[in-house]
């Protein structure tokens, strides 16, 4: 079906910041429109609650104002819904109020305002533009404080900077959905998430050049400009970081490059008993619970596997929450007696669960110095792979766990596609499930296993993972002296 090429909204403003060639698609009804992730559903739904609440908070804050709220208005093809609408009649005049769940005046808040103010010119004398947005310095009591939740950002000037800008934006967004063809139309940079890809990427080859790690838009414009879509088709003296043309020279060769002699000086230097650690955690804009501001982490759950030392029977411990009260007490209660004062504490992704120890050790005095020393205790199992140190062209040039582990380990190679949940943002939206009280007994039981085998899988993984290193003295002895270090 058709859609309407005559009409641009804030929405479709969002997709064309996406791509220019997703708008033409979603106009002309062939964008392929998937269901929100379980991560954007659950940002959708924080924001519809933000924005409910400052409902109330401007009523409160302009007693005597004149407020509408959800308030559409039009300036030719363009058209804006305005979350609220203020009138000053005595000076004829209105503001303009956008809410956001966000905690800083960001760019891209700006230009959705700016947007919603050059409409309302069209028709109304606007005098000011605000956002309404969280304060990240508030810290929940036992009942949440609207008035200190929320913040009024007068951000007239910094609109009024952006008017042109957009202006242009907004026009060559009508140009591009009223084009009858596709043709010429730029397309988006992220084959794995693209709601277009029949037009973005039509015969995408097997290594194309999106997997070259933090390649710019404008190198991948340039490149498309040299039809050299095709990793292999870069040509030799096109100019890329170290770090990418490891990645791309990894590809050439068709071969992985292992630096075997730096791999296992890291091995050596981990120390038994091996504490092999994942958290799952959730961020809501609006603390649950006493003492935490807004998108301060919950953690709610961790699974730990332990190798008491070479060989010895692989343990497994873990911990999940799911009622909807404080975890982190009793998280960390079970996590202290599970991990021991000696052994390297291994992970994937040191800022995420270095993070996490930081948190519930300033929340929980007590056990301060239990989780200032896991941190000083962490490896992190990712940098061999974020370091270059094994490149693996089957990685596309990614350092996930969930790209390494079935090109390491292929015997595991379905194991994440097997589970239920798959990955955190479902954990997350799994746990506000289950504590939610919305699930039947059987519902509920069922998904707390699912929660329970993803985060099992994470540390199972990282266990695989460093097994298959272990073994890379015997690999390099098959390889008969070929010499993947250079």
């Amino acid at each position: 079906m058709l859609g309407d090429t005559s009409t641009i909204t804030k929405s479709d403003m969002y997709v064309f910041a996406e791509a220019p060639l997703h708008l033409w698609a979603l106009k002309h009804g062939v964008l392929r429109a998937a269901a929100p992730s379980a991560f954007a559903q659950i940002l959708m739904e924080q924001g519809q609650r933000v924005e409910a609440l400052a409902r109330d908070f401007l009523r409160a804050q302009l007693p005597d104002a004149m407020i509408q709220f959800q308030t559409t208005l039009h300036d030719g093809p363009y058209e804006a819904r305005l979350d609220a609408l203020v009138h000053d009649p005595q000076a004829g005049v209105y503001d303009i109020y956008e809410v956001k769940s966000s905690t800083k005046v960001k760019p891209e808040a700006l230009d959705d305002l700016t947007f919603q103010t050059l409409v309302a010119e069209a028709s109304l004398p606007v005098r000011d533009s605000y956002l309404v947005l969280v304060n990240n310095q508030y810290q929940r009591g036992e009942e949440l404080d609207l008035q200190q939740f929320l913040s009024i950002h007068k951000v007239t000037d910094q609109v009024a900077e952006r008017k042109p800008a957009i202006r242009a934006l907004r026009a060559e967004a009508l140009r591009i959905a009223d084009q009858p063809d596709p043709a010429g139309i730029p397309g988006c940079y992220n084959p794995g998430d693209c709601s277009a890809p029949h037009l973005c990427h039509p015969n995408l080859p097997e290594y194309p050049i999106y997997d070259i790690p933090r390649l710019s838009p404008q190198k991948a414009d340039e490149l498309r400009g040299l039809n050299a879509i095709d990793i292999t088709a870069i040509p030799p003296d096109y100019p890329l970081t170290p770090n990418q043309k490891t990645y791309v020279n990894t590809v050439r060769s068709g071969q992985p490059r292992i630096d075997f002699a730096a791999i296992r000086a890291e091995l050596d230097s981990l120390i038994y008993p091996l504490y092999f650690l994942d958290y799952e955690a959730f961020t809501p804009a609006i603390p649950f619970f006493p003492g935490y501001t807004p998108y301060r982490f919950i953690t709610f759950q961790f699974s730990l596997h332990i190798l008491d030392a070479p060989g010895a029977p692989l343990r497994h411990i873990e911990y999940l929450s799911t009622d909807m009260q404080d975890p982190s007490q009793q998280l960390a209660s079970e996590l202290s007696q599970a991990i021991g004062p000696v052994g390297s504490v291994i992970v994937w992704y040191q800022p995420f669960e270095g993070g996490r120890n930081d948190e519930l050790g300033e929340r929980l005095p007590a056990f301060g110095g239990f989780f200032a020393d896991l941190n000083t205790r962490i490896y992190d199992l990712m940098d061999i792979f974020k370091n270059n140190l094994y490149v693996h062209p089957a990685c596309r040039g990614s350092a996930s766990i969930k790209n390494v582990l079935p090109v390491l380990c292929p015997d595991t190679e379905q194991a994440y596609d097997r589970l239920a949940i798959q990955k955190g943002d479902q954990a997350m939206a799994a746990w506000l499930l289950v504590t939610g009280g919305g699930l039947s007994p059987a519902e509920a039981r069922q998904t707390r296993e699912d929660m329970l085998a993803y985060c099992r899988l994470d540390t199972l993984a990282m266990v695989k993972i460093l097994e298959h290193l272990h073994e890379l003295p015997r690999i390099a002895t098959r390889l008969s002296g070929q010499d993947y270090n250079s």
